[in-house]
C-alpha cells in the first residue's frame, strides 16, 4: 500500500469544520466523501450540531460508547460555544450535559488552532444529559492497539471534496452520513512515524467507492471500527491528515494524503479506567460503559449495516411483542427548486415512530433544504404533521401510537443544489411481562394451602352473619 510521494511542502491538518469562508463559485459537490458511500444506518455514529435544532449544522462527528455516553476529537471543542447538542439518525437530537477534552491536550494546547495538529491525546469525553433511548451503544477497543494489516470501518457525517477548492478556501458542506473500509498501516508520513496514532494511504487514484477511504473536514471525532477477537469495537476517532500541497489535488482531502486516527485504546484509563470504573465515567456519573441496556425502549443493534435501508420500510404488521427495531430510509441528491416525495408505510401494531432529516449545511446558509413529514396524504409546506423547515439543514420528528397505514415525506430544495438522507425507524410492541413465578410449598405448604380452602366457605358464611355485613 506504500506509494511515491512528494515532500518538498507539507501541510499538516486537523479537520473539524473550521467555519472558513465559502466560495460561491465552489458549489460543486461530489457523490461521496473522499470515496466513501451514503450511509442510512450505522445508529451509534452521530454529528455533532453547531447550532439549535432549527438552524444548527453538523461540524463534527462521534460515536455513542455508552448509554449517556459519546466520544469524539477533542478538537471539536476548542470552540465550544453553542455545541450542546449530537444528532442521531435513529435518535434525533440529544442534550449534551457536558464535554471534556483531554487534560494532556488542553496543557499543551497551542495559541493558533492549527500547530495542535499532532497531539495525540486530541480525544473528547462527551456526557449526554439523558441515555439515548434505542440504539445499543458501541463498544471500546480492550485488548491492545489495532495492528497494522487490520481492516477498519470508517463513518462519519464530513463534507465531500470540493473540485476548484484551495488551502484558503474550503468549502464547508457537510451534513451526509458516508462509510467505507481502509486498513491500518504502520506509519510511513516521516511526521507520523513513531507517533501513537493509526495510520493507513488511501491509494492514488482512488478505486471503487467504499474502498480505500480517507476522511474531511467535519468527519473529525467519527469511528473507525475493527474486530477484536469477534466483537466489533471503536479502534479510533478521526483526527487529521497530512497532505502533500505540491501533489496537484484540487482539493486537500483528496489523495496524495495521509491520514490519521487517535488512538483510543491509549486513552481507556482515561475514559472508564480499562474496567469499567473510574476516570471520566466516574468523574461525570455517567452509566457504566459496559452496560448495553439503556432503556425500555427495543434498541438497534449498533452493529446495523447499509444493505437493505434504501427503500421502503417492511410493512408486515409486529407480531407478539419484544420485535428489534425497524428502520429503512431515502437519499438523494436534488437540484434547487426540486423535490422528492418518498413514502413509507407504518404497520399496525406500531408503537414509536421516528422520522430524522439531515441535508448538506453550510456557515453561509447557501444551501437549504427543507423536510416535511404527514400521514394519508402528500405533505406540502402547508399541510402536514411535522415540519423541519429553519434555517439549519437538520429535523427530527416523532409520534407514540402512530397511525397505521402510509406516511408521506416530502423534500424541497430551496437553495443551491444538495443532498439529503430521510431516516425511518420504527418500533413495534413491548415485550409481554415475564410470567409470574409462584414458589413451591413443600408436603407441609401444601397441607396448609388445602387447609385454607377447605375453609374458605365457613368464612365467607360467617362473614355473612356479621352485624353490619351486606
Amino acid at each position: 500500500m506504500t506509494r511515491s510521494r512528494c515532500a518538498l511542502l507539507t501541510a499538516v491538518l486537523s479537520f473539524g469544520a473550521s467555519g472558513l469562508a465559502v466560495s460561491p463559485a465552489a458549489a460543486q459537490i461530489t457523490p461521496e466523501i473522499v470515496n466513501g458511500l451514503p450511509d442510512l444506518a450505522e445508529p451509534t455514529s452521530a454529528g455533532l450540531v453547531l447550532g439549535d435544532e432549527d438552524t444548527g449544522y453538523l461540524t463534527c462527528s462521534a460515536v455513542l460508547v455508552g448509554c449517556d455516553v459519546a466520544i469524539s476529537a477533542a478538537h471539536c471543542f476548542n470552540q465550544p460555544a453553542n455545541k450542546t447538542l449530537l444528532y442521531f439518525q435513529h435518535a434525533g437530537f440529544v442534550e449534551i450535559e457536558s464535554a471534556t477534552r483531554h487534560p494532556a491536550y488542553v496543557a499543551g494546547l497551542p495559541p493558533t488552532y492549527d500547530a495542535d495538529a499532532l497531539r495525540l491525546e486530541d480525544i473528547s469525553f462527551i456526557k449526554l444529559a439523558e441515555p439515548v433511548s434505542g440504539i445499543t451503544p458501541s463498544t471500546l477497543i480492550a485488548g491492545q492497539t489495532a495492528p497494522p494489516a487490520t481492516p477498519g470501518h470508517l463513518v462519519a457525517f464530513g463534507r465531500d471534496p470540493v473540485t476548484q477548492a484551495s488551502p484558503a478556501v474550503a468549502d464547508q458542506n457537510p451534513g451526509i452520513k458516508r462509510s467505507g473500509e481502509m486498513e491500518i498501516i504502520a506509519c510511513i508520513e516521516p511526521l507520523l512515524v513513531g507517533q501513537d496514532v493509526l495510520c493507513w494511504e488511501p491509494t492514488d487514484p482512488l478505486g471503487d467507492p467504499g474502498e480505500e477511504v480517507s476522511t474531511c473536514e467535519g468527519d473529525s471525532g467519527g469511528p473507525m471500527f475493527v474486530d477484536e477477537a469477534g466483537t466489533r469495537v471503536v479502534a479510533g476517532v478521526h483526527k487529521g491528515r497530512v497532505t502533500d500541497s505540491s501533489g496537484g489535488q484540487s482539493d486537500l482531502c483528496l489523495p496524495p494524503v495521509h491520514p490519521y486516527d487517535t488512538n483510543v485504546f491509549r486513552h481507556l484509563g482515561w475514559l472508564h479506567g480499562g474496567t469499567g470504573t473510574g476516570g471520566m465515567v466516574a468523574q461525570t456519573g455517567a452509566f457504566d460503559l459496559a452496560s448495553k441496556t439503556c432503556t425500555a425502549l427495543p434498541q438497534l443493534d449498533e452493529q446495523v449495516l447499509s444493505g437493505d435501508l434504501f427503500g421502503a420500510c417492511d410493512p408486515t404488521p409486529w407480531q407478539g411483542g419484544g420485535d428489534p427495531p425497524r428502520t429503512c430510509g431515502f437519499q438523494g441528491n436534488l437540484a434547487q427548486s426540486a423535490q422528492a416525495t418518498p413514502s413509507f408505510p407504518v404497520p399496525d401494531g406500531t408503537t414509536r415512530l421516528r422520522v430524522a432529516f439531515n441535508g448538506i449545511a453550510s456557515p453561509t446558509g447557501a444551501v437549504d433544504t427543507n423536510f416535511y413529514v404527514r400521514f394519508g396524504a402528500p405533505a406540502t409546506p402547508l399541510l402536514n404533521d411535522c415540519a423541519a423547515d429553519g434555517a439549519g439543514n437538520l429535523g427530527f420528528c416523532e409520534w407514540t401510537d402512530p397511525q397505521s397505514g402510509t406516511w408521506h415525506l416530502l423534500v424541497d430544495q430551496v437553495a443551491d443544489d444538495g443532498e439529503y438522507q430521510a431516516v425511518v425507524t420504527l418500533f413495534g410492541p413491548a415485550p409481554p411481562p415475564p410470567p409470574v413465578q409462584v414458589p413451591a410449598l413443600g408436603p407441609a405448604g401444601g397441607g396448609l394451602l388445602v387447609l385454607l380452602l377447605a375453609a374458605t366457605p365457613w368464612w365467607l358464611r360467617r362473614r355473612a352473619q356479621a352485624p353490619g355485613s351486606r
